[in-house]
């Protein structure tokens, strides 16, 4: 499960470091309002492919084989037919547990979203383009770093379990990516700050797919329920992290900025030493 949710986050960081670099020369070319109307016609393009091509059932889509078919079994195309309230699965220790570490996620997460760009321009001194270049690297050591996150959970995952699996890459991954990106603020030359923060984006991107595995794991049948109970959890963390960082740095400059999410990343490990540990999730974990 975590190596076929890395296929989906690779295509996120794949987008993210495109973006960079081509929204910063059409920004230089043709101004920043165009540069909006442009990329916003790949939203519209994407909607179009999803109505095409998305069925209800494997069994309806013209490119599904015979033999896609057989693997997946038997598929009734039938809603699932036990309910659990919003209230239910946030009783669940574990879901709300994976939640509240998914608020950290979208903490850190959006701070190279939003800020590391600007942080390249202003801090490090980049120009306009070379700055779109530039932060189109940590993008691109995520998309190398996805699939091997989803790998190594799924094998730790063979051995000691579901929850061991995500544990182990969760804390490895965020514990790495808390050091480097406070590494990369102290660090004075440009080349150091920017290897640090490829590796600390890359890290950050190691233990995603983790995350989306465990939700799966976690709901059973309520699988785009939990999903999206955590989904929102980590739009709140970069809601959070999109509003007090230009306060922090306004106050106190970009080091205790960045050291903030360098703080919840370590966070984020710290929760997930208390994720399985009793409850549903352990009863299921093998």
């Amino acid at each position: 499960r975590a190596f076929g949710n890395a296929f989906m986050m690779a295509g996120s960081a794949s987008a993210a470091a495109v973006s960079a670099p081509l929204v910063s020369w059409l920004m230089l070319r043709f101004g920043w309002r165009p540069a909006f109307y442009i990329t916003s016609v790949l939203a519209f393009g994407i909607a179009l492919l999803w109505y095409g091509m998305a069925t209800d059932d494997p069994r309806d889509h013209r490119r599904v084989s015979p033999r896609e078919l057989e693997v997946i079994g038997n598929f009734s195309g039938e809603p699932a037919q036990k309910h659990s309230s919003l209230s239910e699965l946030l009783g669940d220790r574990n879901i709300l547990f994976l939640s509240i570490s998914y608020t950290c996620e979208g903490y850190v997460l959006f701070i190279f979203v939003f800020w590391l760009y600007i942080y390249l321009v202003e801090v490090r001194g980049f120009s306009m383009l070379n700055g779109g270049l530039v932060a189109s690297l940590p993008w691109l050591t995520a998309l190398a770093c996805t699939p091997l996150g989803g790998l190594v959970c799924d094998r730790i995952s063979e051995r000691r379990g579901r929850f061991a699996g995500a544990r182990v890459v969760i804390t490895v991954g965020y514990g790495l990516s808390g050091v480097l990106l406070f590494a990369a603020a102290k660090f004075n030359g440009r080349a150091a700050a920017i290897a640090a923060l490829c590796i600390s984006v890359g890290a950050l991107y190691f233990a995603e797919p983790a995350f989306w595995a465990t939700a799966v794991h976690l709901s059973r049948e309520r699988a785009g329920t939990v999903s999206g109970i955590m989904n929102t959890a980590g739009i709140l963390g970069g809601v959070i992290s999109t509003s007090i960082t230009p306060i922090i740095v306004s106050h106190f400059g970009w080091i205790p900025a960045l050291a903030s999410g360098a703080a919840v990343a370590i966070g984020c490990t710290a929760m997930w030493l208390l994720l399985g540990g009793e409850g549903r999730g352990q009863s299921i974990d093998h």
